[in-house]
């Protein structure tokens, strides 16, 4: 039994690596500048203060807008403890400014910018 949960333990292990290996994590703050590799994954935590009530059908969204003026809107959603995540990725380099929308004024306005790099040599795409 113990070591079908070790092999089961270790399968998870190296699954989520693989699965979550190209996700970067980064606290919001405002007017930041976020730098990722082309078509990786940015994931921009905001920390609410103010406890929403029903927060599953709060309206919650960024709009991305590149140098080039094309724009790129994100849905945002809530990750449990008063945590709001926007998930972006994007397969044109360059700089996104970036400006939350949402129904709540403590998500509204919250502005920044991801700078979008060469991708990585090992990514599949490149």
């Amino acid at each position: 039994m113990k070591f079908k949960i070790s092999v089961s333990l270790i399968c998870f292990s190296l699954f989520s690596m693989i699965v979550f290996g190209q996700l970067k994590k980064e606290d919001y703050i405002t007017n930041k500048t976020y730098q990722i590799p082309k078509w990786e994954v940015l994931d921009i935590i905001i920390n609410n203060e103010t406890t929403i009530k029903d927060p599953f059908v709060a309206d919650f969204s960024a709009l991305f807008i590149h140098e080039s003026g094309l724009t790129q809107e994100v849905p945002g959603f809530y990750n449990g403890n008063n945590q709001w995540v926007i998930r972006f990725s994007s397969s044109h380099k360059g700089n996104w400014d970036f400006k939350t929308k949402s129904n709540f004024e403590t998500l509204k306005g919250k502005k920044g910018s991801v700078i979008v790099v060469d991708a990585k040599e090992d990514n599949h795409g490149s």
